[in-house]
């Protein structure tokens, strides 16, 4: 048979076998349509960065994708970490006023090993003062007893009113003086001193013929507390062996007889130009 005849035969029954399979396919479609084949009831995916990837290139794309998503987790994991715990810290700071603040602490450092002698007594002084300071603070808080803060001229007719009516624990201190006698006049501006020093103890004055008192005993100093005399000083420049003194030197014999203590509200910003009251 001639070649090109035998083609078209073959082309023409090829022709008749597709043509029942596309009406058995027209006529089956409810079929079809109701029972889905096996590869079409799978569930697919869909791509989170543009749809399906094949091929290697398709491969390389799953992973970078896959990876920029993992790192974008553990980022938001990070961040998240980091907003508990700052929230939970009193207090936070960035990493240039950390910086800052070590290159202060080494400045700092750096001056503490250049200071002289004179230069570290200064630095003492003062820490001790802003300790007594705040030690000051602290008892001014917790007190609820009266508070005096300068030395008071009575008379002999208030004398025991004035030690028997105070609290319990509250320090009256008196000075029997005579204007007359230099020492009584020092230990007056002393006493004006320690009034204002020991602002939670009662210092008094009264003139010693008021209350018939012998001024040869004279200066001199009396301490109660609780209406009990504590502290019996007469003629209190004999104890001091000299006659120039200072307040200084009256505070540590009236600590020395318990006259004052440490107990006492102490006013490490007292004006010492203050005048007596």
């Amino acid at each position: 048979m001639d070649p090109l005849i035998e083609s078209m035969l073959r082309t023409s029954l090829d022709d008749d076998d597709r043509e029942p399979t596309r009406s058995d396919e027209s006529g089956n479609s409810d079929t079809e349509d109701s029972t889905p084949n096996q590869a079409e009831t799978e569930i697919t995916v869909p791509s989170q960065h543009g749809g399906a990837q094949t091929g290697p290139k398709g491969v390389l794309a799953d992973h970078a994708h896959y990876m920029r998503k993992e790192r974008e987790r553990k980022a938001a994991e990070i961040s998240a970490h980091n907003r508990r715990m700052l929230s939970r810290a009193p207090t936070t700071t960035t990493y240039r006023e950390d910086q800052a603040n070590k290159e202060a602490d080494e400045n700092s450092l750096q001056e503490l090993e250049n200071m002289s002698s004179d230069d570290e007594e200064e630095v003492l002084r003062r820490y001790r003062e802003q300790r007594l300071s705040e030690i000051q603070k602290a008892t001014l808080r917790r007190r609820t007893g009266p508070l005096f803060g300068s030395l008071r001229e009575i008379a002999a007719s208030q004398y025991v009113k004035s030690i028997d009516n105070e609290a319990a624990d509250v320090s009256v201190i008196v000075h029997l003086y005579e204007n007359e006698i230099p020492e009584c006049r020092v230990l007056n501006e002393c006493l004006a001193h320690l009034a204002r020093k020991y602002i939670s103890v009662k210092f008094l004055r009264v003139q010693a013929r008021e209350v018939e008192f012998d001024i040869i005993g004279l200066p001199a100093l009396l301490a109660y507390k609780n209406g009990k005399l504590i502290a019996n000083l007469v003629k209190v420049t004999d104890e001091i062996g000299e006659r120039e003194f200072d307040a200084n030197v009256i505070e540590e014999i009236l600590i020395r007889h318990d006259a004052l203590s440490a107990n006492e509200v102490i006013n490490t910003q007292e004006d010492d130009s203050s005048g007596d009251e």
